[in-house]
């Protein structure tokens, strides 16, 4: 993007979003290349990462739907992680990054083809197991929402849903996470993500995190529910 687009975008930001201010050095920081991987930062809202670096998450366990610079995050922080992958490319690259380090487990999980027959699911109903992306119109994403499946209940501390499918992620990982845990949802804004499935979410509290986002030129919001007694 050229630096008049991102002039435009931030004068738009600050018109409608002045509280945004604060944010626009490190949103211009990130512009560089690979930032995030350099950085070892999740892709949330520059708020919720604020948030989220005033926490101890030493010898906390993960699970995350995306991976990438998010995984770095975590065992930079002293967590071990599990990380399911959907696309092999990005699993490839990343995979070198990981293999040594036994704090993480991570998996490369495709989408499976839809039989003959079978019609296009609606990606808000979280039993459909489906993305909206147009490239995953034939395709489902059910063995990689069920990798949670393995692991007892209350066993994670924090579940990130960053990847495909998050509706069928949010319900599948309700259970898997501790009392006092955290289930992290970017891009809530997205208002298909929690349509059907808010009211899985009652033995949660939430917290909402809008603003500006690393490398983005649009505004996000990150929620972080955690699991009440």
């Amino acid at each position: 993007m050229s630096s008049f687009d991102n002039t435009k975008f931030l004068l738009s930001l600050l018109v409608k979003h002045p509280d945004q201010a604060k944010y626009i050095p490190r949103w211009l920081m990130s512009l560089s290349k690979d930032y995030l991987l350099k950085k070892q930062l999740p892709w949330v809202t520059f708020y919720a990462l604020d948030f989220l670096n005033t926490l101890d998450f030493k010898g906390k366990r993960v699970f995350e739907y995306g991976s990438g610079a998010s995984t770095l995050y975590w065992l930079k922080k002293g967590a071990s992680c599990v990380s399911i992958e959907h696309e092999k490319q990005w699993y490839d690259k990343m995979n070198s990054s990981f293999a040594a380090i036994a704090e993480v487990d991570y998996r490369l999980v495709e989408p499976e083809l839809l039989s003959n027959g079978k019609t296009i699911k609606n990606p808000a109903n979280p039993d459909h197991y489906s993305s909206s992306s147009p490239e995953f119109k034939n395709y489902e994403f059910s063995h990689y929402v069920q990798q949670i499946d393995e692991f007892p209940d209350e066993y994670f501390d924090i579940v990130m849903i960053d990847g495909r499918a998050r509706p069928s992620c949010i319900k599948r990982s309700l259970s898997k996470i501790r009392v006092g845990g955290f289930m992290i949802v970017d891009n809530t804004d997205r208002d298909y993500y929690l349509q059907e499935t808010i009211h899985y979410l009652k033995n949660f509290s939430r917290q909402e995190f809008f603003g500006l986002v690393p490398i983005a030129t649009y505004i996000s919001k990150t929620d972080i529910f955690t699991r009440l007694e």
